[in-house]
């Protein structure tokens, strides 16, 4: 610590600290003061204060003197160094074990020169140190990370200026209960430091012992009150601290963007129109919801109802009466208050006006025919447009068009068409010369392949000076004795017209010898990872670096690398997911934008900078030196050119790119030196750039390119076809908890199989990597009648091999190794989070995306099974959507069949099983039923059997429950049968319907009576107005509701007699609505009691006292019509 540079004091006057003399201290006088009797006293006026504390009360304990040992500024903390010192554990309350604690700190201090000015308390056990400065803001949490550093400054608790920590007890006769009861003892101050060295246990006893003199009592706090800020010696300390915590700064847990759900409440609408009433909020917390208090309920209009709003945006309140106050039962038969939904008591902001959160796969785009899409690519290709990105689906024909546009181009100079891989390259290059064939153009096509064995004789060792960051071409090539007749090294010589077809690797490399005769680049597929270069160089250079450098030079690394060590040992101390990072070069925007350079941490001073510098100089190119006869040089001086190029990276200022020490706690690599970057030739302004991708993103485009594109971006319509989307996480982790557990992994992916057709022969599967084996020799195990085939995830990006395959079944979500790309992100983004995050969640739909349409759905209909928990809009609408995430179990499953239920029960005035099945509702012994609604019902949602020619009452019942709109997902209900009577009970409560006994024929005489609710003159209109038969055996329940004559209205009652003996009455006015009849209180009592005032039928009240509620339009029971197969209906 002792070369550390001192950090200068603060400077005094307004606007800054002032003297320390002015910070304020709260100040009270017995441990059970409550907090508005507390006084604010400057630290100036502190012992003036205790002067006028009336001796007597000093001297019983009655009044003592507590202060905080902080302050709060407008610059931040201040913090007086008042430090409790105590062994620690049980051993805290050992007198003996205290002194040989606070003997070692002291000892430990008066080392470092920091005992100058220390004031040492006797606290009834422990001690108390006390310096009498300030701590000013800048340095306030370098002193608490120095007394948090219990293996340097032992015995030291941390509390007292920890947060909002309360009044130290400074002086005090600690007997009475004002001052705690501690017992006849009081705090007593030594008149040296260095007598803690001779104190004895007997010694500390006898010191404390009984009231204290309180005429020392002004004495002892002038000793300790601020008169200066941090004195001289401690600010090297101080700075060393800083500098430290500025180096865990460095230290980022990297994590993926939260899941935010895609539609919620505008609560700022909310609360803005509840305020345009009149009405006042308060956001509170109950348990881990956020609710608003209302001051008054917007639906009843009282203040007394305790009325509040959710997060969801339901309306609640206590008040019996009011509409928000109504209850309901749960799946559990617990009440509970159901409220009313937002849309309900506010409809004007509620569904237009909810918002949707951004997602990457946006909403479904219109969408245009095929052909249309194809003159569209065509019309967009013939522009001159300098940039443009064709964002339009895989399938459609854009490598075609893109083709055909090169060629044409060509004629008149050179175009680049840049792909993912060498091997896409090389059929794209077999496809153009066909074509050129095939259309009498006369166009040189030139695959460009890098060092492969069947190229160069030298592959194998122009690998090995590659990775020493060397240039094969001028280090080997340069001096191969078959130069003249290799195949690489001329295969773009005389070129000046014509097609050049390579990988995007190979565009560094190809550019510069075509850039003169250069018309166009056309780029296949995202080349960002390839034109975006990062390099990695491991420790073993940098020490041998290290080992060619003196003097200034070599201090600087030897710096550098101890700096690394100790920013490794800060990433050790997290729990894990994080890194370190210390950039040579200007940190980009985003996490790591305002931590401290490489140069900073290190301590390297200008001089070991510059130093530095010059040494490395004598590796660079000079000035007459060829660029062959340089990488020779450096080649025989056995450096690696690579950690040369992030050393002049980090010491060059104005560099491109960025450069910088990763640590991370990896057994084989823990430090290593990494650059970033962009390694795209500059292209002349004339060269226009075209992008060909379905999932392209313009904004990595245009930061890779530095130019503006122009986006085509249209949806094409996607043939009818299967579309199975299996809703449960199946990220790599879960898979690989599935590969550990094969009877469990074979029965989920039984499950998704399950979804494919009969005629899908030929099947795609798209998984994880760790996944691909072990999945495909499943997969032809279990079914070996298909074909499959497999790819995994990341790999098949512009693959054609596929096109003629039958169905996709992707198995597992892909999602990206946020760390993989932080560089990436930063780059594209820097600290734009929203834009990072919106970037990085994209990554995994964009693949799977790309992975699915290897199949070409848009060119026929293709089955699509997801097994994971993202569908991407652009592969079109589910067909139905089977729900395996078990957020909240079998309650969500049950809820999310009530809300098909109760749209149903409303319209048609019943409920039972079978009509439950056409909306896709099924019990555990509904196999069959459910079989019976793949082979009838599914079809017509997929789109493979027109819709139109379906039955009426089919077509009412899905268009009532929005199958058309949204996908309409099987709902498979508990296996233990009680789901259905809970949801009858539930329509039932809610609708004021009756139950309704329901009794199917089997071809052995009479079933088992099922569960319904409704009237019997509902089913048997039900049954008229859709042509079935009507057979009232089968059915046991209410006939008719009792209609009540009224003076006001005309209505109808239901009376309803539970199995109980309670009777209940419901009105219903006439007008039509789908909106909840309120439920009335119990009007009659048990049977066998004499009800208040009300008897049976006969003893009714008046029909005026039957209040009908204007405010609900009740329930119709007239069917209106809807949607729905008669066959399904009447099985």
């Amino acid at each position: 610590m002792s070369g550390v540079n001192e950090l200068e004091p603060p400077e005094y006057g307004p606007g800054h600290y002032g003297g320390p003399d002015t910070i304020k201290l709260a100040f009270k006088p017995s441990k059970f003061s409550k907090k508005p009797s507390w006084r604010t006293i400057e630290a100036g006026h502190v012992t003036d204060m205790v002067a006028g504390l009336p001796l007597p009360e000093l001297a019983d304990g009655r009044v003592g003197i507590w202060l905080t040992a902080w302050s709060e500024t407008p610059a931040g903390r201040v913090v007086l160094p008042w430090l409790d010192i105590e062994a620690p554990g049980e051993a805290h309350g050992r007198v003996a074990d205290n002194i040989r604690v606070a003997a070692k700190l002291f000892l430990r201090l008066a080392e470092h020169g920091l005992d100058d000015g220390l004031v040492v308390a006797l606290t009834g056990s422990g001690f108390r140190f006390c310096w009498p400065f300030a701590v000013e803001p800048e340095l306030a949490q370098a002193f608490m990370a120095m007394i948090r550093d219990a293996s340097e400054w032992p015995g030291i608790d941390t509390a007292p200026l920890t947060g909002n920590a309360s009044p130290l007890l400074l002086w005090a006769y600690r007997g009475p209960s004002a001052q705690g009861d501690k017992g006849d003892r009081h705090i007593h101050f030594l008149d040296h430091p260095g007598q803690l060295l001779d104190l004895t246990p007997g010694d500390y006893e006898r010191l404390v012992q009984g009231r204290p003199d309180p005429s020392r009592a002004v004495h002892d706090i002038a000793r300790v009150i601020p008169r200066s800020w941090t004195p001289p010696t401690w600010r090297p300390i101080l700075a060393h601290y800083k500098r430290e915590l500025e180096l865990r700064r460095c230290v980022i847990r990297v994590n993926f963007p939260p899941r935010e759900k895609r539609r919620t409440v505008d609560m700022k609408a909310v609360l803005e129109h509840l305020h345009g009433f009149g009405i006042t909020t308060r956001k509170i917390s109950v348990g881990e919801q956020v609710v608003h208090r209302l001051s008054r309920c917007p639906s009843c209009g009282a203040t007394w109802g305790n009325p509040w709003v959710t997060s969801g945006g339901w309306l609640k309140c206590h008040r019996t009466g009011c509409e928000a106050g109504q209850m309901a039962v749960d799946l559990q038969g617990k009440e509970f208050r159901r409220g009313l939904a937002l849309r309900q008591w506010a409809p004007e902001l509620s569904p237009n006006d909810e918002v949707v959160e951004h997602e990457f796969h946006q909403p479904p785009r219109e969408a245009i025919p095929l052909e249309v899409a194809r003159q569209t690519i065509r019309k967009a290709l013939a522009g001159d447009d300098p940039a443009l990105l064709l964002k339009i689906p895989a399938g459609v024909g854009k490598s075609h068009a893109g083709l055909e546009h090169a060629l044409e181009v060509s004629q008149d100079g050179v175009v680049l068409l840049t792909v993912p891989t060498t091997a896409l390259a090389e059929e794209l290059a077999a496809k153009a010369r066909h074509m050129a064939e095939d259309n009498g153009l006369d166009v040189d096509v030139r695959q460009y392949r890098g060092r492969t064995k069947e190229t160069c004789q030298q592959a194998d060792y122009c690998v090995h000076v590659a990775s020493m960051g060397f240039s094969p071409a001028l280090l080997v090539c340069a001096k191969c004795m078959s130069r003249e007749n290799c195949a690489h090294f001329h295969q773009l010589e005389g070129l000046e017209h014509g097609l050049v077809i390579a990988a995007h690797t190979a565009a560094p490399f190809v550019l510069p010898k075509i850039k003169r005769w250069l018309r166009e680049w056309i780029v296949d597929e995202s080349p960002l990872r390839d034109l975006m270069r990062q390099e990695t160089v491991y420790q073993g250079s940098f020490t041998a670096l290290k080992a060619r450098l003196v003097g200034h030079a070599e201090t600087a690394l030897a710096k550098i690398e101890v700096t690394a060590e100790r920013l490794l040992g800060k990433v050790a101390s997290e729990n894990g997911g994080a890194h370190g990072r210390l950039y040579a070069t200007t940190p980009p925007s985003g996490e790591w934008e305002a931590t401290m350079s490489l140069w900073e941490a290190a301590d390297i001073t200008k001089a070991e900078r510059e130093a530095l510098s010059d040494q490395i100089a004598y590796f660079d190119q000079h000035q007459d030196e060829k660029p062959g006869k340089w990488q020779r040089r450096l080649w025989d001086e056995k450096v690696d050119l690579a950690m040369l190029r992030w050393m002049w990276m980090g010491l060059d200022e104005t560099a491109q790119g960025s450069a910088y020490i990763r640590c991370q706690p990896h057994p084989m690599t823990p430090v290593t030196f990494r650059a970033l970057r962009n390694v795209v030739p500059d292209l002349p302004e004339n060269v226009r750039l075209v992008a060909l991708d379905a999932t392209g993103d313009h904004r990595e485009l245009e930061a890779l390119f530095s130019r503006s594109f122009k986006v085509v971006d249209t949806a094409v319509e996607l043939p009818p076809a299967r579309r199975v989307w299996l809703r449960q996480a199946m990220g790599k982790w879960k898979m690989g908890r599935l590969l550990d557990d094969q009877e469990k992994l074979e029965a989920v992916f039984r499950k998704a199989m399950a979804n494919l057709r009969p005629e899908d022969r030929h099947v795609l599967l798209v998984t994880h990597q760790a996944a691909e084996a072990a999945l495909l020799e499943l997969a032809k195990r279990v079914d070996p009648n298909r074909v499959w085939a497999s790819t995994h995830y990341w790999s098949s990006r512009g693959l054609d091999c596929w096109r003629d395959y039958d169905a996709a079944l992707a198995f597992g979500t892909p999602t990206a190794n946020r760390a993989g790309v932080l560089d990436l992100e930063l780059a594209l983004f820097g600290g734009d989070q929203d834009a990072r995050d919106i970037w990085f969640s994209g990554l995994g739909p964009r693949d799977l995306i790309q992975a699915m349409n290897r199949v070409r759905p848009v060119m026929a209909s293709k089955t699509l099974v997801i097994v994971g928990r993202e569908w991407p809009h652009e592969l079109g609408k589910p067909s139905f959507i089977i729900d395996r995430q078990r957020q909240g179990g079998q309650a969500n499953v049950e809820e999310q069949a009530y809300e098909r239920l109760l749209v149903l029960a409303k319209h048609f005035g019943f409920m039972f099983p079978e009509l439950a099945h056409v909306a896709g509702i099924f019990r555990a012994e509904d196999q069959a039923n459910e079989h019976d609604w793949h082979e009838r019902i599914e079809p017509l949602l997929t789109g493979e059997t027109p819709f139109a020619i379906a039955p009426t009452l089919i077509k009412d019942i899905l268009i009532r429950v929005r199958a058309m709109e949204e996908g309409l997902s099987p709902i498979r209900l508990g296996h233990r049968g009680h789901a259905w009577p809970r949801l009858m009970a539930r329509l039932e409560n809610e609708l004021g319907l009756p139950s309704l006994e329901y009794r199917p024929r089997t071809v052995h005489g009479g079933g088992r009576a099922q569960a319904a609710v409704g009237f019997v003159s509902a089913v048997r209109r039900f049954c008229e107005q859709y042509g079935l038969t009507f057979n009232q055996s089968l059915w046991k329940g209410q006939e008719e509701p009792l209609t009540v004559p009224s003076a006001t209205a005309t209505g109808t009652a239901i009376i309803r007699v539970e199995a109980h003996g309670t009777a209940r009455v419901y009105v219903l006015p006439p007008k039509v609505s789908d909106k909840p009849m309120p439920r009335c209180d119990p009007l009659l009592q048990p049977t066998g009691r004499r009800p208040r005032g009300l008897g049976l039928v006969s003893f009714l009240p008046p029909p005026r006292a039957i209040p009908l509620v204007d405010t609900f339009d009740g329930f119709h029971l007239q069917p209106a019509p809807v949607q729905a197969t008669a066959a399904a209906i009447s099985a």
